[in-house]
């Protein structure tokens, strides 16, 4: 049985200096949480990356702020 998953948390566009607008995905980490009697406990939220929906990753710089790996290029998030 997995320990972890991935799921996706939030959807949203970015727009670059040059104009183009990217989708991106964020998606989260999470981990299996279980009770030291080992009863299930739930999910905790890990660590987040972010995926271009036209392929790709992207690295978040701030709350606002993204580098789209592919282009090198820095987006604001609409």
């Amino acid at each position: 049985m997995d320990k972890t998953r991935i799921v996706n948390t939030d959807l949203f566009e970015v727009k670059s200096a040059t104009g183009r607008i990217y989708e991106i995905c964020e998606q989260t980490i999470q981990i299996k949480a279980t009770c030291a009697d080992g009863i299930k406990a739930g999910w905790i939220s890990g660590n987040r990356r972010y995926k271009v929906r036209s392929g790709g990753s992207a690295n978040k710089l701030s709350h606002t702020e993204f580098h789209i790996l592919a282009s090198g290029e820095v987006a604001i998030r609409l």
